[in-house]
């Protein structure tokens, strides 16, 4: 019985020593630094992908990430040859994803934690010239970016150690179809294997009309909503809007795509001005945003610091599937018994088959589903009521 009640005190008072910790990381979160970092950032005309602005902005983010402490890698991937919307010509250049990362002390592989936003941006209320010239992005999405750095100038004055990595990570080409976050899921690291243990993605969380914020969940990530919504009640002023209308609009859906656990944060009010010369820092509520970036901030600490709390499952890749193709159609082999869904998706994260099966079906033998044309790179998606399984193949 003394065992029980030391071990008991013991575990009630690392909650408390917790609780204490948090608290202190979250009190030195600063309004006025978040302020700055959206300045800094509106201070280049335009960080529009194919402007030589955003490889500046790459590389100004990289040297604020080093003073933070953390590893730090600009990760360059050419795009050639690409048209959108209302581009009178195609461009073909060098994109930039900024990559930091700092270790946990959880020994083998490397398990970690993502903060990601998307640092690009886009004006297209005249001409598509604008976006050359003159792009300020301020909500969209210097607001995403600038909390994140603020998490990153907080954790590394703290000096926070944890069991698992943190990895913050911004994301060129967003505004053009997610480059950067696609290249990213399709190329990790060359020297080291990645476990992600989810991803939280930063979105346009400048404008507030109601203290409200959106969390776009998405289905089978219930732990990291559960996270959210919890401390949204316990550390922000904020209300909570759980939705699914815009999970498809941002880098996170490429993470989810890829068969990773995310979660999307935006404004609950979206800006009047965003995609406009207009989107400038004047326009944001840095209390808002204050309150966003201890949200974010708490969600990532209570992952890879307080893993008692959290029910952290791995998306395990099912080795005995089996997949080929055969006649311009495609085969499974080993389907697992629970498939409740299937799934065909480009790399770019977009659907272009789903089949729903019927509950009283246990699909065991081959599945027989029609294929895009050849020599192309798929994700295979199979839903079953404990995780997505994803796996890539060419066809």
């Amino acid at each position: 019985m003394k065992r029980i009640l030391s071990f008991l005190c013991l575990s009630f008072l690392c909650a408390i020593v917790y609780a204490q910790d948090l608290d202190r990381v979250l009190q030195q979160i600063s309004k006025d630094s978040i302020q700055y970092n959206v300045e800094s950032l509106q201070s280049f005309p335009t960080r529009f992908t194919f402007s030589p602005y955003c490889r500046e902005s790459a590389f100004y983010l990289r040297d604020r990430m080093l003073n933070y402490g953390f590893e730090v890698e600009v990760d360059s991937f050419y795009v050639q040859d690409f048209i959108w919307g209302d581009m009178e010509e195609s461009c073909s250049m060098y994109l930039y994803n900024v990559l930091a990362f700092l270790p946990g002390y959880h020994e083998g592989k490397d398990s970690s934690f993502f903060l990601g936003a998307h640092y690009d941006d886009r004006s297209v209320s005249y001409s598509y010239d604008d976006s050359f010239v003159l792009a300020p992005g301020a909500d969209d999405n210097a607001s995403g970016v600038a909390c994140l750095l603020e998490i990153a100038r907080v954790w590394g004055q703290e000096n926070i150690h944890s069991k698992y990595g943190l990895r913050i990570e911004f994301y060129s080409g967003e505004e053009l179809c997610f480059q950067g976050s696609s290249h990213r899921l399709s190329s990790w690291s060359r020297t080291y294997s990645i476990h992600p243990l989810g991803m939280l993605n930063l979105d346009m969380v400048g404008n507030n009309c109601s203290d409200s914020i959106h969390l776009e969940y998405y289905d089978g990530c219930d732990w990291l909503t559960n996270i959210a919504l919890e401390n949204i009640e316990t550390y922000t002023h904020l209300h909570a809007n759980l939705d699914q209308e815009y999970i498809a609009r941002s880098d996170s859906w490429i993470f989810y795509s890829w068969g990773l656990d995310a979660l999307f944060l935006t404004e609950n009010d979206f800006s009047p001005y965003y995609h406009t010369p207009q989107d400038s820092s004047i326009y944001l509520d840095y209390d808002y945003m204050t309150e966003v970036t201890k949200l974010a901030a708490s969600i990532a600490y209570d992952v890879v610091v307080n893993t008692d709390n959290v029910s952290l499952e791995e998306v395990v890749l099912d080795d005995l599937l089996k997949v080929y193709t055969q006649e311009d159609v495609l085969h499974i082999d080993n389907l697992p018994s629970q498939t409740q869904e299937i799934r065909l998706l480009n790399v770019l994260g977009k659907t272009f088959y789903q089949e729903h099966l019927p509950e009283t079906i246990h699909y065991s033998n081959a599945q027989v589903l029609k294929t895009s044309p050849q020599n192309t790179i798929l994700l295979l998606q199979i839903i079953t009521p404990t995780q997505v399984l994803t796996k890539k193949f060419v066809r």
